[in-house]
C-alpha cells in the first residue's frame, strides 16, 4: 500500500521535472531572441539535469492511471541515458562564459568529456548484452516505500558523483565570477545562481545517499527551489528585478 508521504514525493517530483523543463525552454527562448549560445546551451543543460528523474515521473504517473508498479529498468535506462550528453552541454555553455584561455579548453573538454563518452558506450553495451543490472541494483517495488524508490549500483553511483561534482566546480565559478562583478543586478543574480548550484546538489546527493521517504520529501523540495533559484539567477523577471536590485 502507498503512503501519503510517497503520493507527496510524486507529486514534488513531477513538478521538479515539468517546472525545469520549462524553465529550460524559457531560456532557449533567449537565446532565439540574444542568439546566444550559451543560453541554448544552459537552457538544455538544465532541463537535462533532470532526467534521473525522469523514470519516477512515469512509473508513478502510471500508477496514478492504473493502480499498478511497472518495471522500472527500461525506464530507468531511458532517462541516465541523456545525461552524459547533457554534461557535455553544460560545459560546453560554462567554456562560453568562463574566462578560460583558449589552450586550456580543449583539457578541459578532454577531461571532462572522456568519462561521460566512456560511459555512455557502457551502458549501450550493457543494453545490447542484456546486463543493465550492472547500473541498477536488485529492487524489489512490493516492499512498502519501495515502490517508487530507484536503486543505482555501485557502477552508476561514481559516475553520478563526479558528475555532481563538476556540476558544482563550474557551476560555483560562474556564480563567483558574478558576485564579483561591478553591477549589481548581476551580483545579485550570481547570489542566486551560486544557491541554486549548492541546493540541486545538496538534495541530489540527499535523494540518492538517505533512502528513506521522508527523505526523498526534504530532497525533492530543496531540487524543487534550485530551479526556482537558477531561473532568477539567470533570467529574472523585470519585477523581481526593481526590488532585488534597488534594495
Amino acid at each position: 500500500m502507498v503512503e501519503l508521504i510517497e503520493y507527496a514525493n510524486g507529486i514534488l517530483t513531477i513538478l521538479f521535472v515539468i517546472l525545469s523543463i520549462i524553465i529550460g525552454i524559457a531560456i532557449i527562448n533567449k537565446y532565439r531572441e540574444k542568439r546566444q549560445k550559451e543560453y541554448l546551451y544552459f537552457g538544455l543543460f538544465w532541463a537535462g539535469m533532470t532526467t534521473p528523474w525522469w523514470p519516477q515521473v512515469v512509473i508513478f504517473i502510471n500508477f496514478l492511471i492504473t493502480g499498478t508498479i511497472i518495471e522500472m529498468d527500461f525506464w530507468v535506462i531511458l532517462g541516465v541515458a541523456f545525461l552524459p550528453f547533457t554534461v557535455i552541454i553544460g560545459i560546453m555553455a560554462y567554456l562560453i562564459v568562463l574566462p578560460v584561455k583558449p589552450e586550456r579548453k580543449n583539457l578541459i573538454r578532454v577531461v571532462t568529456y572522456t568519462p561521460n563518452v566512456i560511459y555512455e558506450v557502457f551502458l549501450i553495451a550493457a543494453v545490447i548484452l542484456g546486463n543493465i543490472e550492472i547500473w541498477i541494483a536488485d529492487h524489489d517495488p512490493t516492499v512498502l516505500g519501495e515502490e517508487f524508490v530507484i536503486d543505482w549500483s555501485l557502477y552508476s553511483v561514481p559516475y553520478f558523483i563526479l558528475s555532481l561534482i563538476v556540476f558544482l566546480i563550474f557551476g560555483l565559478w560562474f556564480s563567483r565570477l558574478s558576485m564579483k562583478s561591478e553591477s549589481k543586478e548581476v551580483r545579485v543574480k550570481g547570489k542566486f545562481l551560486f544557491t541554486a548550484f549548492i541546493s540541486f546538489a545538496l538534495g541530489t546527493m540527499v535523494d540518492f545517499i538517505l533512502p528513506y521517504p521522508i527523505v526523498y520529501f526534504i530532497a525533492r523540495f530543496i531540487l524543487l527551489s534550485s530551479t526556482i533559484e537558477f531561473y532568477i539567477g539567470l533570467l529574472m523577471p523585470q519585477s523581481l528585478k526593481r526590488v532585488l536590485v534597488k534594495s
